[in-house]
């Protein structure tokens, strides 16, 4: 029988739990998902690779658990700094430079879910978007209030938003295929919000 490192059997469960969340999340990120299997986790936490089975699965649902448990607190975060004050095109620009700055943050899981995530599984990518989802009603929120307000064209606000979002992400994909993603984070961001707001049609002469 596996030594208790608690007080009790639940305390027990617990702690090993969390530990073979934090130290996958920092092998994750250390030594990239891909590289990092699950007997190296159990190595390093020190219990068997059958007892961490016990807990998960296999190595993509302690991902996405990861996810599920860091990112909507992490998004909400990332949205409450975006001042209020501002005009709905103001404030789109800054959740776009916000968003790209999260995802090249090689502190975070942003990065990593990024590159990773066309390899998951079907049901790992939707939990993964839904973990995000508050980022995406985020920029419907700020799509629509433009709209509304006129300072957006009468567009169909959650087509808008939709589109919006997804540009958002393309542009976050694109910036992680550079070497130095943060070098051009503000590049990325600008052409973003420059194409979005103002459009590609030159004024004619």
């Amino acid at each position: 029988m596996p030594r208790i490192r608690a007080e009790n059997i639940d305390a027990h469960k617990e702690l090993t739990r969390s530990q073979i969340l934090e130290t996958a999340r920092e092998l994750f990120l250390r030594d990239g998902y891909a590289a990092t299997s699950p007997a190296d986790i159990a190595a390093v936490i020190g219990i068997g690779r059958t007892t961490m089975y016990e807990y998960f699965r296999d190595k993509e649902a302690i991902l996405v658990i990861l996810v599920e448990e860091s990112i909507p607190r992490l998004v909400r975060e990332m949205i409450a700094t975006v001042p209020e004050d501002l005009a709905a095109g103001e404030r789109l620009g800054e959740l776009i430079v916000r968003t790209l700055e999260f995802v090249a943050d090689q502190r975070n899981l942003g990065t990593l879910i990024m590159r990773e995530a066309p390899e998951l599984s079907p049901e790992a990518q939707r939990r993964i978007r839904a973990a995000h989802q508050e980022l995406d009603l985020e920029y419907h929120r700020l799509c629509a209030a433009g709209v509304t307000s006129g300072e957006f064209r009468a567009l169909d606000p959650a087509w808008l938003g939709r589109i919006v979002a997804a540009s958002a992400m393309g542009a976050a994909r694109s910036l992680l295929r550079e070497p130095d993603p943060k070098q051009h984070l503000h590049e990325a961001a600008d052409t973003l919000i420059a194409v979005l707001l103002s459009g590609i049609t030159a004024p004619r002469r």
